[in-house]
Protein backbone atom coordinates (compact mmCIF):
# COMPACT_ATOMS: atom_id res chain seq x y z
CA UNK A 1 0.00 0.00 0.00
CA UNK A 2 1.18 3.78 -0.78
CA UNK A 3 0.44 6.79 1.37
CA UNK A 4 2.02 9.45 3.04
CA UNK A 5 1.23 8.96 7.11
CA UNK A 6 0.41 11.92 8.62
CA UNK A 7 -1.45 11.87 11.94
CA UNK A 8 -5.17 11.51 12.51
CA UNK A 9 -6.61 11.62 8.85
CA UNK A 10 -9.73 9.30 7.93
CA UNK A 11 -7.34 7.82 4.72
CA UNK A 12 -4.43 7.47 6.54
CA UNK A 13 -6.42 5.55 9.51
CA UNK A 14 -8.23 3.86 6.44
CA UNK A 15 -5.01 2.22 5.20
CA UNK A 16 -3.31 1.58 9.01
CA UNK A 17 -6.68 -0.39 9.34
CA UNK A 18 -6.63 -2.47 6.18
CA UNK A 19 -2.71 -3.02 6.00
CA UNK A 20 -3.46 -4.57 10.11
CA UNK A 21 -6.21 -6.55 8.83
CA UNK A 22 -5.02 -7.89 6.16
CA UNK A 23 -1.77 -9.01 7.72
CA UNK A 24 -4.13 -11.12 10.23
CA UNK A 25 -5.45 -13.08 7.85
CA UNK A 26 -1.96 -14.15 7.00
CA UNK A 27 -1.07 -11.80 3.78
CA UNK A 28 2.58 -10.20 2.96
CA UNK A 29 1.30 -6.73 3.58
CA UNK A 30 3.44 -3.59 3.54
CA UNK A 31 3.19 0.28 3.71
CA UNK A 32 5.69 2.55 0.91
CA UNK A 33 5.35 6.01 2.33
CA UNK A 34 7.50 9.03 2.34
CA UNK A 35 6.93 9.70 5.84
CA UNK A 36 4.90 11.14 8.26
CA UNK A 37 4.23 11.60 12.56
CA UNK A 38 2.29 8.07 11.91
CA UNK A 39 5.07 5.57 10.73
CA UNK A 40 5.72 5.14 14.39
CA UNK A 41 1.91 4.09 15.03
CA UNK A 42 2.12 1.60 11.92
CA UNK A 43 5.33 -0.06 13.38
CA UNK A 44 3.78 -0.24 16.59
CA UNK A 45 1.12 -2.33 15.07
CA UNK A 46 4.01 -5.04 13.12
CA UNK A 47 3.50 -3.71 10.09
CA UNK A 48 6.76 -3.12 7.67
CA UNK A 49 6.85 0.20 6.53
CA UNK A 50 9.08 1.14 3.48
CA UNK A 51 10.73 4.59 4.21
CA UNK A 52 11.63 6.53 0.48
CA UNK A 53 11.47 9.63 -1.46
CA UNK A 54 8.27 9.09 -3.51
CA UNK A 55 10.61 7.89 -6.51
CA UNK A 56 9.80 5.08 -9.35
CA UNK A 57 13.09 3.48 -9.04
CA UNK A 58 12.32 3.16 -5.28
CA UNK A 59 8.94 1.82 -5.21
CA UNK A 60 9.77 -0.68 -8.51
CA UNK A 61 12.64 -1.92 -5.96
CA UNK A 62 10.46 -2.28 -3.24
CA UNK A 63 7.71 -4.33 -5.05
CA UNK A 64 10.79 -6.46 -6.60
CA UNK A 65 12.58 -7.31 -3.79
CA UNK A 66 9.82 -7.84 -1.27
CA UNK A 67 8.15 -10.28 -3.70
CA UNK A 68 4.44 -7.92 -3.22
CA UNK A 69 2.05 -8.77 -6.09
CA UNK A 70 -0.60 -6.09 -5.23
CA UNK A 71 0.36 -2.35 -5.26
CA UNK A 72 -2.76 -0.40 -3.74
CA UNK A 73 -2.76 3.50 -4.25
CA UNK A 74 -4.37 5.73 -1.49
CA UNK A 75 -4.29 9.50 -2.61
CA UNK A 76 -2.40 12.19 -5.61
CA UNK A 77 1.14 11.52 -4.74
CA UNK A 78 0.84 7.77 -5.06
CA UNK A 79 -1.46 8.18 -8.19
CA UNK A 80 1.67 10.24 -9.91
CA UNK A 81 4.04 7.93 -8.60
CA UNK A 82 1.74 4.58 -10.04
CA UNK A 83 1.72 6.59 -13.23
CA UNK A 84 5.11 6.80 -13.78
CA UNK A 85 6.64 3.92 -12.48
CA UNK A 86 7.20 0.66 -14.87
CA UNK A 87 5.12 -1.94 -13.22
CA UNK A 88 6.77 -5.55 -13.24
CA UNK A 89 4.91 -8.05 -15.22
CA UNK A 90 1.92 -9.99 -13.36
CA UNK A 91 1.63 -7.17 -10.62
CA UNK A 92 -1.86 -6.21 -10.10
CA UNK A 93 -2.34 -2.60 -9.31
CA UNK A 94 -5.26 -0.75 -7.18
CA UNK A 95 -6.27 2.99 -6.75
CA UNK A 96 -8.90 4.05 -3.69
CA UNK A 97 -10.57 7.21 -4.40
CA UNK A 98 -11.52 8.69 -0.89
CA UNK A 99 -12.43 12.00 -1.99
CA UNK A 100 -13.19 14.50 -5.33
CA UNK A 101 -10.04 16.31 -4.09
CA UNK A 102 -8.57 13.39 -6.86
CA UNK A 103 -7.64 14.64 -10.19
CA UNK A 104 -9.92 13.41 -12.58
CA UNK A 105 -7.14 13.41 -15.16
CA UNK A 106 -4.59 12.33 -12.96
CA UNK A 107 -7.35 9.12 -12.63
CA UNK A 108 -7.96 8.54 -16.14
CA UNK A 109 -3.73 8.70 -16.95
CA UNK A 110 -3.23 5.75 -14.29
CA UNK A 111 -6.30 4.10 -15.86
CA UNK A 112 -4.52 1.78 -18.15
CA UNK A 113 -2.28 0.03 -15.63
CA UNK A 114 -4.93 -0.46 -12.45
CA UNK A 115 -6.85 -3.62 -12.39
CA UNK A 116 -9.83 -1.65 -10.75
CA UNK A 117 -11.07 1.87 -9.24
CA UNK A 118 -11.93 1.24 -5.80
CA UNK A 119 -14.44 4.09 -4.35
CA UNK A 120 -15.51 4.55 -0.60
CA UNK A 121 -18.84 6.01 -1.29
CA UNK A 122 -21.91 6.33 -3.58
CA UNK A 123 -21.60 9.76 -5.02
CA UNK A 124 -17.61 9.06 -5.60
CA UNK A 125 -18.91 6.04 -7.74
CA UNK A 126 -21.02 8.92 -9.26
CA UNK A 127 -17.98 11.12 -9.44
CA UNK A 128 -15.64 8.19 -11.07
CA UNK A 129 -17.96 7.03 -13.57
CA UNK A 130 -18.49 10.80 -14.52
CA UNK A 131 -14.76 11.35 -15.26
CA UNK A 132 -15.61 8.21 -18.01
CA UNK A 133 -14.27 5.40 -15.70
CA UNK A 134 -15.61 2.48 -17.17
CA UNK A 135 -18.69 0.89 -14.34
CA UNK A 136 -16.61 -2.67 -14.98
CA UNK A 137 -13.86 -1.10 -13.32
CA UNK A 138 -15.38 0.41 -10.66
CA UNK A 139 -15.71 -1.23 -7.28
CA UNK A 140 -17.96 0.19 -4.07
CA UNK A 141 -15.96 -0.15 -1.11
CA UNK A 142 -17.40 1.72 1.82
CA UNK A 143 -15.27 2.79 5.21
CA UNK A 144 -14.97 0.03 7.64
CA UNK A 145 -13.93 0.78 11.20
CA UNK A 146 -12.99 -1.84 13.66
CA UNK A 147 -16.21 -2.72 15.86
CA UNK A 148 -13.72 -4.20 18.54
CA UNK A 149 -12.77 -0.99 19.01
CA UNK A 150 -15.54 1.63 18.59
CA UNK A 151 -18.54 0.46 20.85
CA UNK A 152 -20.73 1.43 23.45
CA UNK A 153 -18.70 2.13 26.63
CA UNK A 154 -19.79 4.11 30.07
CA UNK A 155 -19.04 8.20 30.16
CA UNK A 156 -18.81 8.18 33.76
CA UNK A 157 -15.06 8.70 33.46
CA UNK A 158 -15.04 12.20 31.17
CA UNK A 159 -15.12 13.98 34.58
CA UNK A 160 -11.41 12.27 35.52
CA UNK A 161 -10.47 12.82 31.73
CA UNK A 162 -11.89 16.11 30.76
CA UNK A 163 -12.84 17.77 34.05
CA UNK A 164 -16.29 17.68 33.02
CA UNK A 165 -18.84 16.95 35.64
CA UNK A 166 -21.31 14.41 35.09
CA UNK A 167 -24.35 15.96 34.99
CA UNK A 168 -23.75 18.17 32.23
CA UNK A 169 -24.29 17.73 28.41
CA UNK A 170 -21.24 17.56 26.37
CA UNK A 171 -21.35 18.25 22.64
CA UNK A 172 -17.95 16.99 20.67
CA UNK A 173 -17.00 17.90 17.28
CA UNK A 174 -14.57 15.95 15.25
CA UNK A 175 -12.63 17.50 12.28
CA UNK A 176 -9.11 18.05 10.52
CA UNK A 177 -8.39 21.70 10.70
CA UNK A 178 -6.14 21.73 7.19
CA UNK A 179 -6.69 22.79 3.60
CA UNK A 180 -10.30 22.96 2.97
CA UNK A 181 -11.73 21.57 6.22
CA UNK A 182 -10.38 24.59 8.53
CA UNK A 183 -13.03 27.35 7.64
CA UNK A 184 -15.86 24.72 8.02
CA UNK A 185 -14.44 23.53 11.26
CA UNK A 186 -13.98 27.35 12.71
CA UNK A 187 -17.67 27.89 11.48
CA UNK A 188 -18.77 24.76 12.97
CA UNK A 189 -16.88 25.47 16.71
CA UNK A 190 -18.48 28.99 16.74
CA UNK A 191 -21.78 27.34 16.40
CA UNK A 192 -21.33 25.05 19.40
CA UNK A 193 -19.52 27.54 21.04
CA UNK A 194 -22.74 29.84 21.19
CA UNK A 195 -24.77 27.20 22.99
CA UNK A 196 -22.05 26.53 25.67
CA UNK A 197 -22.24 30.25 26.31
CA UNK A 198 -26.09 29.94 26.79
CA UNK A 199 -26.69 26.82 28.56
CA UNK A 200 -24.86 26.32 31.71
CA UNK A 201 -25.32 22.30 31.20
CA UNK A 202 -23.64 22.30 28.20
CA UNK A 203 -20.27 21.45 27.39
CA UNK A 204 -18.00 21.30 23.84
CA UNK A 205 -15.12 19.40 23.47
CA UNK A 206 -13.11 20.04 19.94
CA UNK A 207 -11.06 17.27 18.80
CA UNK A 208 -8.88 17.22 15.55
CA UNK A 209 -5.38 17.40 13.86
CA UNK A 210 -4.98 21.55 13.79
CA UNK A 211 -7.46 22.46 16.02
CA UNK A 212 -5.53 24.12 18.90
CA UNK A 213 -4.01 26.28 16.45
CA UNK A 214 -7.32 27.19 14.46
CA UNK A 215 -9.71 27.89 17.17
CA UNK A 216 -9.69 28.85 20.63
CA UNK A 217 -10.82 27.81 24.04
CA UNK A 218 -13.85 29.42 24.97
CA UNK A 219 -16.62 29.77 28.00
CA UNK A 220 -17.54 25.83 28.10
CA UNK A 221 -15.37 25.07 25.10
CA UNK A 222 -12.51 23.39 25.34
CA UNK A 223 -9.91 22.00 21.90
CA UNK A 224 -8.22 19.11 22.82
CA UNK A 225 -6.24 18.90 19.55
CA UNK A 226 -5.02 15.24 17.75
CA UNK A 227 -6.99 12.69 20.25
CA UNK A 228 -5.48 9.29 20.56
CA UNK A 229 -8.24 7.54 22.73
CA UNK A 230 -11.35 8.52 20.32
CA UNK A 231 -13.33 5.38 21.68
CA UNK A 232 -12.69 7.49 25.21
CA UNK A 233 -14.08 10.78 23.30
CA UNK A 234 -17.02 9.72 21.55
CA UNK A 235 -18.37 7.85 24.71
CA UNK A 236 -17.88 11.01 26.68
CA UNK A 237 -20.17 12.71 24.75
CA UNK A 238 -24.25 13.31 23.89
CA UNK A 239 -23.78 14.23 20.15
CA UNK A 240 -20.93 13.95 17.72
CA UNK A 241 -21.18 16.46 14.54
CA UNK A 242 -18.76 14.79 12.14
CA UNK A 243 -18.34 13.49 8.99
CA UNK A 244 -16.55 10.45 6.95
CA UNK A 245 -15.26 7.40 8.94
CA UNK A 246 -15.29 9.89 12.41
CA UNK A 247 -18.95 9.91 12.00
CA UNK A 248 -18.77 6.23 11.09
CA UNK A 249 -16.53 5.62 14.80
CA UNK A 250 -18.80 7.89 16.67
CA UNK A 251 -22.32 5.91 15.16
CA UNK A 252 -20.14 2.70 16.23
CA UNK A 253 -20.29 4.19 19.47
CA UNK A 254 -23.99 4.23 19.89
CA UNK A 255 -23.53 8.25 20.42
CA UNK A 256 -26.49 10.65 18.15
CA UNK A 257 -24.04 11.83 15.56
CA UNK A 258 -24.92 15.06 12.65
CA UNK A 259 -23.29 14.55 9.28
CA UNK A 260 -21.92 17.44 8.35
CA UNK A 261 -18.76 17.84 6.05
CA UNK A 262 -17.43 19.61 3.30
CA UNK A 263 -19.48 18.13 1.02
CA UNK A 264 -23.06 19.33 3.08
CA UNK A 265 -25.15 18.90 5.85
CA UNK A 266 -27.05 15.65 6.20
CA UNK A 267 -28.34 16.19 9.64
CA UNK A 268 -28.89 14.10 12.09
CA UNK A 269 -28.53 10.39 11.19
CA UNK A 270 -31.93 8.55 11.68
CA UNK A 271 -33.86 6.49 9.38
CA UNK A 272 -35.08 9.51 7.14
CA UNK A 273 -31.94 10.72 6.42
CA UNK A 274 -29.66 7.30 6.20
CA UNK A 275 -29.89 6.95 2.53
CA UNK A 276 -28.54 10.81 2.16
CA UNK A 277 -26.25 10.27 4.75
CA UNK A 278 -24.68 6.99 3.05
CA UNK A 279 -24.58 7.57 -0.53
CA UNK A 280 -22.41 11.39 0.57
CA UNK A 281 -20.22 9.35 3.09
CA UNK A 282 -21.75 11.40 6.30
CA UNK A 283 -21.72 14.87 4.40
CA UNK A 284 -18.03 14.38 2.76
CA UNK A 285 -18.87 13.88 -0.57
CA UNK A 286 -21.59 15.59 -2.78
CA UNK A 287 -21.34 16.45 -6.08
CA UNK A 288 -23.90 19.57 -5.99
CA UNK A 289 -23.05 20.95 -2.73
CA UNK A 290 -26.05 22.78 -1.57
CA UNK A 291 -25.51 25.72 1.38
CA UNK A 292 -26.83 25.19 5.12
CA UNK A 293 -27.54 27.74 7.68
CA UNK A 294 -26.08 28.60 11.18
CA UNK A 295 -29.70 28.22 12.68
CA UNK A 296 -29.95 24.55 10.80
CA UNK A 297 -27.17 23.29 12.96
CA UNK A 298 -27.98 25.20 16.00
CA UNK A 299 -31.34 23.48 16.08
CA UNK A 300 -30.84 19.89 15.47
CA UNK A 301 -27.96 19.67 17.94
CA UNK A 302 -30.34 21.22 20.67
CA UNK A 303 -32.86 18.83 19.37
CA UNK A 304 -30.47 15.98 20.08
CA UNK A 305 -29.34 16.94 23.57
CA UNK A 306 -33.32 17.06 24.16
CA UNK A 307 -34.20 14.00 22.19
CA UNK A 308 -37.67 12.23 22.82
CA UNK A 309 -37.76 8.75 23.79
CA UNK A 310 -39.16 8.39 19.55
CA UNK A 311 -35.92 9.55 18.83
CA UNK A 312 -33.60 7.44 20.82
CA UNK A 313 -35.38 4.33 19.31
CA UNK A 314 -34.66 5.84 15.87
CA UNK A 315 -31.05 6.41 17.22
CA UNK A 316 -31.15 2.21 18.07
CA UNK A 317 -32.08 1.47 14.75
CA UNK A 318 -29.25 3.48 13.19
CA UNK A 319 -27.07 2.04 15.41
CA UNK A 320 -27.42 -1.66 14.60
CA UNK A 321 -27.37 -0.72 11.01
CA UNK A 322 -23.82 0.93 11.53
CA UNK A 323 -22.43 -2.11 13.73
CA UNK A 324 -23.83 -4.17 10.30
CA UNK A 325 -22.96 -2.61 7.44
CA UNK A 326 -19.73 -0.87 8.23
CA UNK A 327 -17.56 -3.62 9.94
CA UNK A 328 -13.72 -3.49 8.31
CA UNK A 329 -13.67 -7.47 8.42
CA UNK A 330 -16.37 -7.53 6.39
CA UNK A 331 -14.65 -4.49 4.10
CA UNK A 332 -11.42 -6.60 3.96
CA UNK A 333 -13.33 -9.56 2.55
CA UNK A 334 -14.31 -7.34 0.16
CA UNK A 335 -11.34 -6.15 -0.73
CA UNK A 336 -9.69 -10.10 -0.96
CA UNK A 337 -12.23 -10.52 -3.22
CA UNK A 338 -11.67 -7.61 -5.71
CA UNK A 339 -7.54 -8.50 -5.64
CA UNK A 340 -8.46 -11.58 -6.81
CA UNK A 341 -10.48 -11.05 -9.79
Amino acid sequence: MIHKLLQGGGTETHVMNLAKQLRRKGHHVGIFTSGGLWMHKVRSLGIPVHHYRFTSQALSQVIVRHAYHVIHAHDSPSLRLIEHTQIPAKKRVFMTIHGMYIDGSLIRRCLTKTSHVIVVSPALRAYVTHLGIPSSKVKLIKNGVSMTNFKVTTNQYRSARYGIPNHMKVIGYVGRFTLQKRLLGQRIVRILAGISRNRRDVCVLVAGRGSQTSVRNSVRCRVLGHVDDMTAFYNSCDVIIASGRTAIEALACGVPTIAVGTGGYMGPVLPSTWLQAVNSNFGDHVINRTNWTNAKLLNDTRNLLDRSNKVNGELKVIYQRVRLHYSDESKVRQLEQTYST
